[in-house]
């Protein structure tokens, strides 16, 4: 009986630590199921030559978010998250846009906006905001 005990012991408190340890692992801006953490900044388009990381041109007033470098990818390359749809929410409003450049300065979770999606979510002059999004497809 003790034995058995001992080997249940053993085992919940492995469990446990494994637990503990991926939990103090994970990193601030993590996924939630399907939601990602992060913040939202916003950028011109036509300031940076208005042809996003995905190859396409970007007009200053689309509905277009750049997904930052980690998530993104080979910077070189065109991303497999490139032309996905995103729906991004801050303070109790929402706002869908399409993935079409990298921000390579943004940490993970974090998206830069056009002007006038950041707008729906929150004043230009905040500069940035708290976000949580998802992928639509």
């Amino acid at each position: 009986m003790l034995s058995r005990s001992v080997v249940y012991l053993t085992a919940l408190s492995a469990t446990l630590l494994a637990a503990f340890n991926g939990a103090a692992a994970s990193p601030i801006n993590k996924r939630d199921d399907e939601m990602t953490y992060g913040d939202a900044t916003w950028f011109i388009a036509s300031d940076s030559g208005s042809i996003g990381a995905c190859g396409e041109f970007e007009p200053d007033d689309g509905y277009i978010a750049a997904l930052n470098g980690e998530q993104y990818g080979d910077m070189d390359a065109v991303s497999d998250d490139c032309f996905r749809k995103v729906r991004i929410y801050h303070d109790g409003k929402s706002v869908d846009a399409t993935i079409t450049d990298a921000c390579p300065g943004c940490t993970w979770g974090s998206l830069d906006l056009t002007p006038v999606v950041f707008e729906e979510l929150d004043d230009l002059d905040i500069g940035v905001i708290d976000i949580k999004w998802r992928f639509l497809d």
